[in-house]
């Protein structure tokens, strides 16, 4: 508590050290600082405080995003977020970190950042993970969190937004198929593509995988003062006078795997 330094987590980050037999912490001052070895200062730099509160009433989940920028996983990760705390008291664990922490804050207990999971939640303050009841990872990219729930005996679900065609390399998928209690598909087609890894790995398409459907798009459902306060925002940022001139949007690929009316 007053050093940030803890010879176990050192120890467990570089076992060679350990072999050596010398103490962690004359070996983190002699020389393991100027080599930029990691201490219990930096995992917990990167582990934030929450704005709501452990309520021990409330089943517990995890819920990871492979980074928190202003990008269409990250942004579907928080929305799981925002609604799962209604009920639930939610730890947010990414990969990266992002512009989108202060709001993952907002709607959770806290947010971890680490690239080494597996290590670094043994040694967080912000939940027991004894008391994690399941986890969510979403999208592919998550897969590195999976080996710190399965060592933990933590059951999770993954939910799928990526077609294999352009899912690379492919142990990220089966990885994912192998070790998640379920597969959540975004859509048919999204789960059509990933049939090949499933043929290999004699997965069960039936039992362990679902479909949960993208919203449909409703139209004629801004009102006119939301629709005309949205015209203006959008001239002075462009510093076009927007208010008579038809509009086309366009993001990434054009897939469905989000979906063009998800994104309208």
């Amino acid at each position: 508590q007053i050093a940030n330094f803890s010879q176990d987590h050192y120890f467990k980050a570089y076992p060679d050290i350990e072999k050596s037999g010398i103490s962690g912490l004359r070996h983190y001052i002699q020389t393991g600082m100027s080599e930029g070895r990691r201490s219990l200062r930096d995992v917990r730099d990167n582990q934030h405080k929450g704005a709501l509160s452990f309520d021990p009433h409330k089943p517990t989940c995890l819920i990871g995003s492979h980074d928190l920028t202003k990008t269409g996983a990250p942004i579907v990760a928080l929305d799981l977020a925002r609604k799962a705390a209604q009920t639930h008291n939610v730890l947010v664990m990414s990969l990266r970190p992002g512009e989108l922490l202060k709001p993952f804050l907002d709607c959770s207990v806290g947010v971890i950042v680490s690239d080494n999971l597996d290590g670094d939640l043994d040694y967080t303050s912000l939940i027991d993970t004894d008391a994690v009841d399941f986890a969510i990872l979403n999208s592919v990219e998550s897969y590195p969190m999976a080996r710190a729930l399965v060592r933990r005996d933590i059951p999770f679900g993954t939910y799928l937004h990526e077609f294999s065609e352009y899912t690379q390399p492919a142990y990220k998928m089966i990885f994912l198929a192998l070790f998640s209690d379920l597969l959540v598909f975004s859509s048919l087609i999204v789960r059509h593509s990933w049939r090949h890894v499933f043929a290999n790995l004699s997965f069960d398409v039936d039992a362990d995988s679902m479909i949960l459907p993208q919203a449909e798009l409703q139209i004629g459902q801004v009102d006119e003062v939301a629709y005309t306060a949205a015209r203006a925002r959008l001239s002075q940022i462009l510093g076009v006078d927007c208010s008579q001139r038809q509009i086309v949007y366009g993001a990434g690929f054009a897939h469905w795997r989000k979906g063009t009316d998800l994104f309208v």
